[in-house]
């Protein structure tokens, strides 16, 4: 139904007070007609919404509007009013105090903080477009993903801000705040690429990046940030939290050098104790020279664009790939790492998660990649010896190689 609100707005005022209004009533019935449309959206929900611009001229004009309102909602890709402007700040905001909501109603908060990061990401590069925007134009969202602006993202991590921009969409759909189609199945699904995840970086592999990044110039101080990643196991916020002043270099006890840090653990922040690797006593010292005090770090954020070095073609290439190495997140993959040798001393689950902030025992496994190495004790007592096929016996006999 079509209506015009200058004439009800008129007809309210006049009901109250003609005299005293009058000046209003006089303003208003020169302006002549303001169309409006009213409508039930897909839940039975009714709306009422001002005609755009160009269908304000006549009667006729707003009933094509509400033709095309009408047609829209038949369809399920109306969106109302309410949300048009909606930005995807906005969404994301929404879709984090829900989670936060639940982890509460729940007591389970495994995933909230990387949702949150996720979430920040969205923010940064698609917060200030509206939702009605993407929905019009779904070209923004398939150049996003066609060209991905973050040059030193994993295909993993790409995967999961495209899961989680679907989420925040999908909820406000699920809750019927939205009657329309996700504008993302416009986007193909970026491809999840998991291969790095099942590979697990090796001591070679970190001797190679550290000549690597000697060999391009790095400063010493971004090689002694990944040791210190590499010989914690901590993500690399925690370690950019770093002070001085909470390392102890030289106990008086002559106890192992320690430190404190802070680790997120279950979403929540919290301060733990940790004795050193003599690798990273040498690293922290190193980077400290003179200093009691103070960042142990000059970066506030992970400086990623350290690894991204220009070659004398003017292209840029990963200083990871110039070390010839599967790992594909600077710093992250030798969480990897360290959880395996701890998992190779034989500490328990609960330690190992304790040390790196993981809640979960689901986390525990996801960060553990038995090689082909740690599972041969499985199998080693039933073998005297590994067998050796008759070719490679013939070639022993004529000496062709050593054994």
């Amino acid at each position: 139904m079509i209506f015009d609100k200058n004439e009800s707005r008129i007809k309210e005022l006049t009901r109250k007070d003609a005299r005293k209004y009058s000046e209003r009533i006089a303003e208003l019935t020169e302006r002549g007609p303001e169309w409006w449309v009213m409508y039930y959206d897909s839940t039975s929900k009714r709306h009422a919404e001002k005609c755009p611009e160009e269908f304000q001229k006549s009667r006729k004009l707003a009933q094509v509007f509400e033709r095309q309102v009408l047609t829209s909602i038949d369809k399920g890709e109306h969106i109302v009013k309410e949300f048009r402007v909606v930005t995807i700040a906005d969404l994301c905001d929404f879709y984090i105090t829900d989670k936060m909501k639940k982890s509460e109603r729940t007591g389970q908060r495994g995933g909230l903080s990387a949702a949150k990061t996720m979430a920040g990401a969205i923010k940064r590069h698609l917060g200030h477009y509206s939702f009605d925007a993407l929905c019009k134009k779904p070209e923004i969202l398939v150049a996003l993903f066609d060209d991905f602006p973050e040059k030193s993202w994993s295909q993993k991590t790409i995967w999961n801000f495209y899961v989680v921009l679907r989420r925040v969409i999908n909820l406000w759909i699920d809750k019927k705040l939205l009657t329309c189609r996700n504008p993302l199945d416009a986007v193909d699904t970026p491809p999840q690429n998991i291969r790095v995840m099942d590979y697990v970086p090796t001591q070679a592999d970190y001797d190679s990046i550290i000549m690597a990044c000697i060999t391009e110039g790095l400063p010493q101080s971004a090689i002694n940030l990944i040791g210190a990643v590499r010989y914690t196991g901590l993500r690399i916020r925690e370690v950019l939290g770093w002070q001085a002043e909470d390392f102890c270099l030289y106990p008086d006890d002559g106890s192992t050098p320690y430190f404190k840090t802070k680790i997120l653990k279950q979403g929540r922040s919290c301060q733990i104790t940790i004795p050193m690797r003599k690798e990273l006593w040498e690293i922290i010292k190193n980077q400290l020279g003179e200093r009691t005090g103070g960042p142990v770090w000059q970066w506030k954020n992970p400086p990623y664009g350290l690894f991204e070095i220009r070659q004398e073609d003017g292209k840029i290439k990963r200083l990871y790939d110039i070390a010839g190495v599967q790992v594909e997140r600077p710093f992250h993959d030798f969480r990897k790492t360290f959880k395996m040798e701890l998992k190779r001393q034989g500490l328990s689950k609960e330690i190992t998660k304790n040390i790196m902030g993981h809640a979960s025992d689901s986390m525990d496994d996801y960060y553990s990649h038995f090689s082909r190495v740690d599972l041969e004790s499985a199998v080693a007592q039933s073998w005297v010896k590994p067998p050796i096929s008759n070719q490679n016996s013939n070639q022993k006999k004529n000496g062709d190689f050593e054994t």
